[in-house]
């Protein structure tokens, strides 16, 4: 008897302490809305709540579920209120907040019967606009005070976002988005509804502001994207320049996001000084540092022109940069030169951007004898360069490969481009490689247009010149892609047997289960 009177002793303490739990917990004083204890000689009996749904009891109390608020408490004269990240249910009447385990039905219904009992036979069209009141009184997210003003910065977020998308003035939002909403809402709505709108803010610095924090928003979602891609990521860089003729570095990013591959543009910023090579590495790698990204591996191609071509090129370049720098532009009042080629503008060239190498030297050679007539009346030294017929021969040959080079760079783009699309084209260059080298080993040029169009042509050294490049360049893709044959199982998957295919890899039960799908027949003969 000792020993169950102590038992029992320590069962009391247990108890209570959790009853004390429950009332720190935020109840209204009623400890026993959880269920009543009492202790009776050497016997603990528990009250439990007669609810099919009752789950809580004493023991596993730290574990209990999370009740949710149902809209048919309202006719208990209830409603919900959001506190430390749980629903509570709060009476409409004495605005007492329950505990989360108070959230059922009978317990609702005994707080409305017990302490409200002149309104227990009251319906919920009585209890529906105390609980209005009471939404009005809040400021959490459940309030109408809150929810309005939401509602407010919302609408100012989506207006700004349709600002930037149609690339307007941040004051059209204030002159003419806000005075033409009012219109049409007082003209459709009323009066009233005008007042409303008075509310959202539309002014330049708020729409400038939402558009900055958006695409704030937007880049640390890319770059959190780019963090979390399980295969890695690829880049690419553009530089372009802009209509104040300032140079803007552009990288683009393709990365693995829920199984899916995404392309976006994950850093845009002025080139403030030169567009050398050593700048923009320290751009990309400034950004890199600064959001804790990852280098990937890059193969950086090397230089396969030989000495003469990429002289040059060089040579190229400087004429063009000279002409542009000096703002020496063509066709400009002080200058005496008529154009007459299809290109009226020469283009900047840097290591970045994106088929510059072949724009430059088309736009050099199409303007080879109005820059001729320029440089001779300025007397530069220039003026040799466009005289020398092999230096035009070199030009116009740069032109054509780098053309091709070009066209081969478009065919990779797009959306529906896949790794067989990309093999299959890079295959078919390499054996184009292998086809010129002979042409030009028989004295044949016809596949370089703008070569074919001087009188003159290639001697027996410049010949070698290009035999040698077009070699380098093959051996140089070869070796960065050394099998650009397709599986013939990819091309032609009916008419393969899959026996032929390498065992355990998969590859022969995947080709068994198309050869059996009917619907991809009928696709593939289309």
């Amino acid at each position: 008897m000792v020993l169950e009177k102590q038992a029992v002793e320590k069962m009391v303490v247990t108890v209570r302490s959790l009853e004390g739990m429950l009332v720190m917990a935020g109840t209204d004083g009623e400890a026993t809305d959880g269920g009543e204890t009492e202790v009776k000689g050497c016997e603990v009996e528990k009250k439990v709540d007669d609810d099919n749904d009752d789950d809580d009891g004493f023991y596993g109390f730290g574990n209990m579920p999370k009740r949710k608020y149902d809209p048919t408490y309202i006719k208990y004269g209830f409603i919900a209120i959001e506190r430390g990240g749980e629903s509570l249910p709060q009476c409409v009447v004495c605005m007492k907040t329950l505990s989360n385990e108070s959230m059922k039905p009978s317990l609702l219904k005994r707080h409305l019967e017990t302490n409200h009992a002149d309104k227990k036979d009251q319906d919920q069209t009585y209890f529906q606009p105390l609980g209005e009141n009471v939404k009005r009184q809040r400021l959490d997210k459940t309030g109408q005070m809150y929810q309005k003003g939401a509602g407010i910065v919302k609408a100012s977020y989506e207006v700004a976002l349709l600002v930037a998308q149609n690339m307007k003035a941040h004051t059209i939002a204030e002159s003419l988005v806000m005075p033409a909403a009012k219109i049409l809402v007082k003209h459709v709505i009323g009066e009233e509804a005008v007042a409303k709108l008075e509310s959202v803010s539309l002014s330049n610095n708020t729409v400038q502001r939402r558009i900055e924090e958006m695409s704030s928003d937007i880049a640390d979602q890319v770059i959190a994207g780019v963090r979390a891609s399980k295969f890695g990521f690829v880049i690419q860089l553009d530089e372009s320049t802009d209509v104040a003729n300032c140079c803007q570095l552009l990288i683009y990013v393709r990365f693995t996001q829920n199984n899916t591959v995404k392309t976006e543009l994950l850093l845009s910023q002025e080139l403030s000084s030169t567009t050398k090579g050593k700048d923009i590495f320290n751009v990309l790698d400034n950004f890199f540092k600064q959001n804790e990204l990852d280098w990937g591996k890059f193969a950086l191609c090397a230089k396969v022109l030989p000495p003469k071509l990429l002289s040059c090129l060089n040579r190229v370049i400087k004429i063009v940069n000279f002409v542009k720098t000096s703002a020496l532009i063509l066709g400009c009042s002080n200058c005496s030169v008529k154009i007459s080629a299809p290109t009226t503008r020469l283009l900047y060239h840097t290591e970045v951007r994106w088929l510059s190498r072949g724009n430059t030297t088309r736009c050099l050679f199409e303007l080879r004898d109005e820059l001729l007539v320029f440089f001779m009346e300025k007397k530069h030294d220039f003026q040799k360069d466009l005289e020398d017929e092999e230096f035009i021969s070199r030009l116009a040959y740069l032109s054509d490969i780098f053309g091709a080079l070009n066209h081969l760079n478009l065919s990779f783009q797009g959306p529906n481009c896949s790794v067989s699309d990309f093999i299959l084209k890079l295959g078919a260059f390499v054996r184009k490689l292998d086809l010129w080298i002979k042409n030009v080993e028989r004295k044949r040029y016809g596949m370089f247009k703008l070569l074919t169009t001087l009188e003159s042509e290639p001697n027996d050294q410049f010949s070698q010149e290009i035999v040698h490049h077009l070699s380098l360049l093959k051996t140089e893709l070869m070796y960065y892609f050394p099998d650009v044959t397709c599986c013939a199982y990819i091309a032609h998957p009916f008419s393969v047997d899959p026996a032929d295919l390498p065992v355990g890899t998969g590859e022969q039960e995947e080709l068994t289960d198309i050869q059996a799908d009917e619907t991809a027949k009928m696709k593939h003969k289309e």
